[in-house]
Parts: C-alpha cells; sequence; structure tokens
C-alpha cells in the first residue's frame, strides 16, 4: 500500500450531495471554490429550456454550522435596449463555456473574474468584481478576441495578477490556441508572453504553486484539443480528446517573460486517462514551489471512477476510492474541484453537475489530528515535547 505523509489529501472522505438550489439544471456554468474549503460559487450557464437561453446569475454555496446554505448573490438579468438598440447590463451578459477564477483572503472572497464564452455572441469582455454582486467590465475588447473555454488563472496573493491561456476560437474553421497572456490590473490591460512549442488546448488545468525563494510558479496540466481539422460545426459536434502533459513556469510579471520546465513527456496521441479542468483538478497537499520537484497531484474524475497521479508521471494513475457506502459517483457531466489551501481548516473535494453538487467532508482530517494527538502523547511522554505543540489551534 502506498504511504501518503500527515497532511495529504485531507479531502479525502466520502461524498455528501449538497442541498437543491434554484440554479439547476444548468449546463456549460462556471464553479469555482474558495481555497478556504467553505464556499463555492456557480455562474451562468445555459438553462437547458426550450428558449434556449444563457444566463448570467451568480449562487454561493457556504458552510454554515452543520451543514451547506446556498444563496443567490446576483440575480438573472436580461437588461434592455437603448435607442440604438445596444444591450444594456449593470454586468457581464449570459453566457456559457466562459473563463472564470476566483481569489480569495482571509476565507472571504477578494476577487471574481469573468471572460469569453458564448451566448447572443462569442463575448470579448472582461469583467471582475470583489463580492459577486457588483461587477465592473474591465476592458471591452480583450486583445485575443471572442474564446470558448479559456483557462484563466489568478495569482493568490496579488489579486490583480491574471493568466490567460489557449481557449477555442469559434467561426467557420474552430480553432484551438497555444497563447498565454498577462495582465497586472485586474484585466484592464494584457500583454502576450511567449510560450514552449506545445500543443494548443482549451480548458486547462491551472495552479499556482505557493512562492519560493521569490519566485512564482504556475502548473499548467493537461487540457482538451478539437480531434478533427475540418472547418465548421462538425469538428466541434465530434469532440476534443485529452492530453494529460504537465508543464511549469516562472512566470516575472514585471518583466513579463516566462521559463518554462516540461514536468513530462508529451505523448504524440493522448491516453485515455487525458483531462481537461472539466475532469480534473489539482491537490496541492505536500506541494512545492520548484518545478522539477512538484508534489500533489492530478484528481481525475472519469464515468464516476476517481483517479490520482503526480505532475510528472500522469500515466501512472491511481484508483482512488472515496465513494464507498455513499452515493455513487456522479458520472456524465460532472466537474470536480479542489479547495485546500493552506489556510483551509478542512479541505474539500467537491464534484458539480448538471443536476447539483457533492462535497467531502472531514472524516480524514479528523482522522490525522488524531493520529497527531496520540504521537503528541508519544512524544511528551518519551521526550518531554509539550502535547499543544501537536494539538494546534
Amino acid at each position: 500500500m502506498e504511504g501518503r505523509r500527515l497532511g495529504q489529501g485531507l479531502w479525502q472522505s466520502p461524498l455528501k450531495e449538497l442541498p437543491g438550489c434554484g440554479f439547476f439544471p444548468r449546463q456549460h456554468y462556471a464553479s469555482v471554490a474558495l481555497n478556504s474549503g467553505d464556499q463555492v460559487y456557480v455562474l451562468g450557464g445555459g438553462a437547458g429550456d426550450s428558449r434556449g437561453r444563457y444566463l448570467n446569475d451568480v449562487w454561493r454555496v457556504r458552510l454554515e454550522g452543520a451543514g451547506w446554505q446556498w444563496r443567490e448573490v446576483s440575480p438573472h438579468q436580461e437588461g434592455r435596449r437603448d435607442m440604438d438598440g445596444r444591450l444594456l447590463l449593470s454586468k457581464w451578459s449570459g453566457r456559457g463555456r466562459f473563463g472564470c477564477c476566483a481569489a480569495a483572503k482571509g476565507g472571504a472572497l477578494k476577487a471574481l473574474y469573468v471572460t469569453g464564452g458564448q451566448g447572443s455572441t462569442c463575448f470579448e469582455d472582461f469583467w471582475a468584481s470583489t463580492d459577486g454582486e457588483s461587477w465592473y467590465c474591465m476592458c471591452q475588447k480583450v486583445p485575443w478576441g471572442g474564446r470558448l473555454d479559456p483557462g484563466l488563472c489568478v495569482v493568490p496573493t496579488e489579486y490583480q495578477q491574471l493568466v490567460l491561456l489557449g481557449g477555442i476560437v469559434p467561426g467557420v474553421g474552430l480553432r484551438v490556441e497555444r497563447d498565454l497572456w498577462l495582465s497586472e490590473d485586474a484585466g484592464a490591460t494584457w500583454h502576450l508572453l511567449q510560450t514552449p512549442d506545445w500543443e494548443p488546448r482549451s480548458c486547462p488545468v491551472l495552479f499556482f504553486c505557493p512562492p519560493s525563494h521569490g519566485k512564482r510558479w504556475l502548473l499548467v496540466l493537461g487540457g482538451a484539443r478539437l480531434s478533427e481539422t475540418s472547418a465548421g460545426d462538425r469538428a466541434h459536434a465530434i469532440g476534443p480528446k485529452f492530453l494529460d502533459d504537465a508543464w511549469a513556469v516562472h512566470l516575472d510579471f514585471f518583466t513579463r517573460q516566462g521559463t518554462w520546465q516540461d514536468l513530462g513527456e508529451v505523448k504524440e496521441e493522448p491516453s485515455d486517462r487525458g483531462f481537461d479542468c472539466h475532469s480534473a483538478a489539482f491537490d496541492p497537499s505536500a506541494c512545492e514551489s520548484s518545478a522539477g520537484s512538484a508534489r500533489g497531484a492530478v484528481v481525475l474524475l472519469r464515468e464516476g471512477v476517481f483517479y490520482s497521479a503526480a505532475p510528472s508521471a500522469l500515466p501512472a494513475w491511481r484508483k482512488l476510492t472515496l465513494m464507498e457506502g455513499t452515493t455513487p459517483a456522479p458520472s456524465g457531466m460532472a466537474r470536480p474541484l479542489l479547495a485546500a489551501g493552506p489556510l483551509a481548516p478542512c479541505p474539500r473535494l467537491f464534484v458539480f453537475t448538471a443536476s447539483g453538487g457533492f462535497a467531502s467532508g472531514a472524516k480524514e482530517l479528523m482522522t490525522q489530528r488524531q493520529v497527531l494527538q496520540l504521537l503528541g502523547l508519544q512524544l511528551e511522554r518519551a521526550w518531554a515535547l509539550p502535547l499543544p505543540l501537536w494539538r494546534g489551534p
């Protein structure tokens, strides 16, 4: 049996279904978890009704007391047309398949961002909010144009520093991009960064490791690619295959340069365990900042079964048994999220589907605390080391 360090995989306890709310059912919406482990925001997406509507509402589920509670933070807005036929809205237009990310401070939301996606058109705007309710258009026309499923990530401790990577450019012939853009001012302006000669991708898993020796490393894991090069919607209807490569880049926002490391060999044909951010998330447990020794793991949900693998050994997937004796794992459209920040009182795994969500509990955390308690008692008796050092806050 493979061993694990204390502190690793504390989210690995049975998943339980979250209470329902008026947000669901929904397709192609965004979901982002705060690293505190007790809050998730869900935004926008397609209502799936006969009108084919795209919505722009924002909901939050938060752990309050012993249970999870939903709140509609920002209701859907239809907007109105002015004399020139322009749609007037105080927030982003309803859309699906858009980029979204969030940052938190002290367990509370600090910044929430939305860009791209499709609705009445393929959008080229960039929006920001500090509470999910009041929204500000930071850029009406981003330099990369309209994108579907771009990767978007924010530096955890620098909430105005953003990264956008790849995505699908719609049109007569669909195209997937390989570019990476940086913003230092919450999305108002953007700068193109040189990238390695890697395969274009949409929906990558992006994660900022903790800083080390003044360096900030971004992990770029997997992503989706179009399986055909033919033009038109036919290529998209066939659907993407998935990549399972892993990269790390040291980003310097001041010089707008990056130093890249390939953490694994890119194969000519992606394996059947390839992934994108709709099927996988990153577990930062015991994650080191230096790219070559990055620990942590990619957590993949495929057909109701969970797997994990280290970024430097992605073909070596290990099956996880998280669902024993609980509600069956969701299949079909099911996106996993991991909330496991350094200050999270209880790291959690979330899974969101077209009809609702699931969240792991505190069983694994309690087990490891009990182990530390027993270890502390033994050290206190043998070496006179005070038990409060192990008991923690």
